[in-house]
């Protein structure tokens, strides 16, 4: 195969997910058709090869519409979903990491370079025969 219809097969497996059997058996099948439109086409371009089997989103959409049900569908739109608030949750992990890594490098340097000014109460201490409450 060439190198721009792998790169067509690999958008189409990005899409399926390989979540099951079911989609790698499809995969497989789909990258047999390929093949197989190559065989009869060998100086075919990845506009002809996308021309007549579609884009990799709406290889994905036949493959939903032939199976039964609407659970694969709902299957594959609660992964899809699952994916974009783990992705954001891991957005949100790092910047708090980051924001925290920030502060405690701070913090340190102005420690260590004397900005870190400590208040030092002045006067006098009572006599160590008194007894704190009898003194106040």
């Amino acid at each position: 195969m060439s190198h721009t219809v792998d790169g067509y097969l690999n958008k189409v497996k990005k899409e399926v997910k390989h979540s099951g059997d079911q989609d790698l058996k499809y995969y497989g099948f789909f990258v047999q058709e390929v093949e197989g439109y190559l065989a009869e086409k060998p100086k075919a371009t990845m506009q002809e090869v996308e021309e007549y089997f579609g884009t990799p989103k709406n290889v994905l959409d036949d493959y939903l519409e032939t199976q039964q049900g609407k659970a694969l569908r709902n299957k594959f739109l609660r992964c899809k979903k699952l994916s974009y608030v783990l992705r954001a949750a891991l957005v949100v992990l790092l910047a708090i990491i980051a924001i925290l890594i920030a502060v405690r490098v701070t913090d340190g340097l102005i420690f260590s370079h004397g900005q870190y000014n400590r208040v030092v109460y002045e006067g006098t201490p009572p006599p160590d025969t008194e007894s704190y409450v009898e003194i106040y």
